[in-house]
């Protein structure tokens, strides 16, 4: 057994010693003040090093006893994977390689610097961050140690703030990546993230989002307070974009010979490339973009200067026409501190009236989800709102059957 000694003059911690592989004695502070554990991390090392003696420890039995070690101090578990991959070398074995949980995230935080959007970025490090918070002192410990439980406690805990089941899934995603990258380097064994499912999205928040009617649609255009606010409206109904990707678009991006509009949207799916959208313009974009006396610019000069959100954010004043056109709203309050008002219509309705009023003109979803940018059914199933009078046109094309009303029914005997 390991010996520990303490010079309570000059330190609170206990320190270890025993004899190495090579019958060398070791001495190390184990940096506990508490005597059990500090006796049960120079026992596991004194019984790594016993094992190199006699040519029976391996990689898979040093990383076994570098995952019972109890909590120690990041600096001394660095000092102790150095002992562990010496004693195996002297065994003759390959050293292995070993990373804490929050050495790996700061790693792979960096390496996605210049490969991601500044926001994307921005997103990814709070997010961590928060996950390692909630480690605790697991955080500084073998990412070998991360639990499927731990995993499931950090996101059950965001939908209990109130975080959307989108948001949530979303976070879910960032771990499988970043912990799957420790995998594949070999710093881990499984990725545990995976092991959990994607939350189903709630059908009562689904349920509860509205397209605009046409009618409200040219009340919105009505009430528009300047002639960039009714060409955004315009444009949310004819191209189905986000408001921030139409907010930002250029006459430059309006091909008036093809009769094509091509731009890059700001928001893409998380990891891809930057990709050119490329939509046929309405005959009302045509004549929009023709009544411009300029071919270059932004197209809305004032309001891509606005931010979305926020006071005085372009989703605000937005909600503001729609007050003057008298078109109501109902608001959903956030189910957490975290959770966010969700209304049921806003500006992203336009997003929802494009595609809904294209399957009611019998476009198909195929064509309706390369239109909108959406590559799953699901997805576009939430933005579609389907007419009684297109369902009603749907079941009149069913056949009649003869029906004689005075036909006698004769029912025979059981």
């Amino acid at each position: 057994m390991a010996s520990l000694h303490r010079n309570s003059g000059k330190s609170r911690f206990w320190s270890a010693s025993f004899a190495g592989p090579d019958k060398k004695q070791i001495h190390f502070s184990t940096k506990h003040e508490d005597k059990k554990l500090a006796q049960e991390v120079a026992d596991l090392i004194e019984k790594a090093a016993r094992m190199a003696r006699t040519g029976l420890l391996t990689p898979e039995k040093v990383q076994s006893i570098l995952d019972l070690l109890p909590p120690v101090d990041p600096d001394v578990r660095q000092k102790i994977r150095e002992y562990l991959n010496r004693f195996l070398r002297f065994a003759g074995a390959e050293a292995i390689s070993e990373t804490t949980t929050r050495a790996w995230c700061q790693a792979w935080l960096t390496d996605q610097e210049g490969a991601t959007a500044p926001g994307t970025l921005q997103r990814y490090t709070a997010l961590i961050n928060e996950f390692l918070k909630g480690l605790g002192e697991k955080a500084d410990r073998s990412i070998r140690l991360i639990s499927t439980f731990d995993v499931q406690t950090f996101r059950d805990k965001m939908v209990k703030q109130g975080v959307s089941d989108s948001s949530a899934n979303l976070a879910l995603k960032t771990l499988r990546t970043c912990l799957g990258g420790a995998v594949d380097q070999g710093y881990s064994t499984y990725n545990r993230a995976k092991a959990l499912k994607l939350r189903s999205k709630g059908t009562r928040i689904r349920n509860f989002k509205k397209p605009f009617t046409n009618a409200q649609v040219n009340a919105l255009i009505a009430h528009a307070p300047s002639r960039e606010w009714r060409e955004l409206i315009v444009a949310g109904y004819y191209i189905g974009d986000r408001l921030g990707n139409l907010a930002k678009l250029r006459l430059d991006d309006f091909n008036r010979e093809k009769a094509i509009l091509e731009y890059v949207p700001g928001k893409l799916k998380s990891g891809s490339a930057p990709k050119t959208v490329t939509v046929p313009m309405h005959p009302v974009i045509i004549d929009m973009i023709a009544a411009h006396d300029r071919t270059t610019g932004p197209l809305f000069p004032t309001l891509s200067k606005k931010s979305i959100s926020g006071v005085g954010g372009l989703s605000l004043l937005f909600r503001k026409i729609m007050d003057a056109a008298g078109i109501k709203c109902e608001a959903q309050k956030p189910a957490g501190p975290r959770g966010r008002t969700v209304y049921s219509l806003s500006f992203h309705a336009l997003r929802r009236t494009f595609n809904s009023d294209l399957a009611n003109s019998n476009v198909s979803q195929e064509l309706r989800m390369k239109l909108i940018g959406q590559a799953s059914c699901d997805v576009n199933d939430m933005y579609t709102s389907i007419e009684e009078e297109t369902l009603r046109e749907a079941i009149n094309k069913l056949p009649h059957l003869k029906v004689n009303p005075n036909q006698k029914t004769e029912i025979p005997p059981q």
